[in-house]
């Protein structure tokens, strides 16, 4: 189980904001506020029924029966759920979007690159199953898939990258498995079906 946790860890990228997550509550003038990570606080935003708020911007509206939270492996995670023993999925967030220089290219050439230096430094050691344009929330995305070996497992990673005018985010998905299998398919199309978006205006 360590090394599954681990195993995306690894994977992120470098860059050093994180947004702010919901640390506590309070409750100000009689209306329920929610105490932020960055010292801040904000009228509590109701999550829909069924929906966890995991930071200002991402609900999670997963089946609670299918999606189950698990301890981040480290702190640029912001939280990580496994489906079954062999498959996951975890949000990563940046408060860093095409405002500040990025781009979906660069977020594809980063997350291959991130994927080879967390195993060696070798790049040919990280197989690119495919890139292609998808959805995250209504907005436009790119999906990100390709496989290496952690240890002596084979594993497959599918990341959707999301890059906002002030922010980006990865909602990514991984199985222990040598080709991206069409159940797999399946759990990442859940895992984006199931989140909802702020973003910032």
């Amino acid at each position: 189980m360590k090394i599954l946790s681990g195993i995306a860890a690894a994977l992120l990228w470098s860059l050093p904001a994180w947004s702010a997550t919901i640390v506590g509550s309070s409750v100000v003038n009689g209306r329920n506020i929610e105490i932020l990570s960055d010292n801040t606080w904000r009228f509590e935003l109701p999550a829909p029924k069924g929906c966890n708020a995991l930071n200002t911007v991402i609900t999670f509206c997963g089946d609670p029966d299918k999606w189950h939270p698990r301890p981040t492996p480290t702190n640029e995670i912001l939280v990580q759920y496994m489906y079954d023993a062999k498959r996951y999925g975890q949000f990563v967030f940046e408060n860093l979007g095409s405002e500040d220089g990025l781009t979906f290219e660069y977020m594809r050439s980063a997350v291959i690159q991130n994927a080879a230096r967390a195993y060696g430094g070798d790049i040919s050691k990280v197989k690119v199953l495919g890139s292609f344009d998808s959805t995250l929330a209504g907005h436009p995305a790119m999906t990100i898939v390709y496989s290496l070996r952690v240890k002596s497992l084979p594993v497959v990673f599918s990341n959707t990258v999301l890059v906002d005018k002030k922010l980006s985010m990865q909602a990514m998905t991984f199985e222990i498995a040598t080709e991206y299998s069409d159940k797999h398919k399946e759990i990442h199309l859940e895992f984006l079906q199931s989140t909802k978006l702020t973003l910032p205006e």
